[in-house]
C-alpha cells in the first residue's frame, strides 16, 4: 500500500457567481481537487437535504458525490437543533436517502454522507448503524473527523478520534469512502488531531483523503 505524504492531499476550490438572498446561501456543488492537478477527486454539494431536494442524478458531475447528512434547523444547518438527535432526525435522514435508493440503483451512482455533529448523522454510533441498515445499497461515507467533535470534546480531542477511527477504520471502503481533513490553514489542537487521524486511517486502511479549503 502506498503510504500518504502532506502532498498527497486533495483540496477544494469552489467558485459560485451567484448572489445569494438575504441569509441563505444557494446550495451548489464545490469540486474537491488534488494538488497539483486538476482532475476533481469529489464534489461537495452544499445544500441541505433534510430541506432542499437534491439536483437530479443526471446532472451530477462525474466522480464521487457527497452531501451533508442535513438537519431540521430552519436557516443554518449547522446551528443546534435538538431534533437531529432524536427519533424525527433520524427519520428525516431516512427518508431523503430512501427516495434516493432506486435512483442511485438505477443509474449507478454512489453517494458520500458527510456527517456532522450537530446535524442528522452526527457521531460514530449513527454512522455504523447508517451504513448496516444501507448495506448493499449506494451509499457511502466522507468522514471530516473534526466535524464529529463537539465543542466538549475538543480538548480531548486525540482520544476520541482515536475511539472514532477503531470503530471506523475497518468499515470505511477503500476506493468508495472519503476522509476531509482541516486545511493546513486550520489552526487549533483539534485540527492538527484531526488531520493526524486521517492520515494514520488512510495509511492503516487504503482510504483517500481530502481537505476543507
Amino acid at each position: 500500500m502506498q503510504r500518504l505524504r502532506e502532498g498527497d492531499l486533495v483540496t477544494a476550490d469552489p467558485h459560485s457567481t451567484e448572489v445569494p438572498p438575504p441569509g441563505r446561501t444557494p446550495a451548489e456543488w464545490r469540486t474537491l481537487t488534488r494538488l497539483g492537478n486538476a482532475v476533481p477527486a469529489a464534489h461537495l454539494w452544499t445544500g441541505n437535504p433534510a430541506f432542499e431536494a437534491l439536483p437530479d442524478i443526471s446532472a451530477w458531475p462525474e466522480g464521487r458525490a457527497v452531501v451533508w447528512s442535513g438537519s431540521l434547523a430552519e436557516g443554518d444547518p449547522f446551528a443546534e437543533e435538538l431534533r437531529n438527535w432524536m427519533s424525527a432526525g433520524r427519520e428525516a435522514l431516512e427518508s431523503w436517502c430512501d427516495r434516493l435508493v432506486g435512483p442511485l440503483a438505477s443509474t449507478g451512482r454512489t453517494l458520500l454522507i458527510r456527517p456532522h455533529a450537530r446535524q442528522l448523522l452526527n457521531d460514530v454510533a449513527g454512522v455504523v448503524r447508517f451504513l448496516r441498515r444501507h448495506r448493499g445499497e449506494r451509499f457511502g461515507m466522507a468522514i471530516a473527523p473534526i466535524d464529529l467533535l463537539t465543542e466538549e470534546m475538543r480538548d480531548d480531542a486525540a482520544e476520541h478520534l482515536r475511539r472514532s477511527f477503531e470503530v471506523l477504520g475497518p468499515i470505511l471502503v477503500p476506493d468508495r469512502d472519503l476522509l476531509i481533513a482541516p486545511a493546513e490553514t486550520s489552526c487549533g489542537d483539534a485540527a492538527q488531531r484531526s488531520r493526524e487521524a486521517c492520515f494514520a486511517a488512510a495509511n492503516a486502511h487504503g482510504l483517500e483523503v481530502a481537505t476543507d479549503a
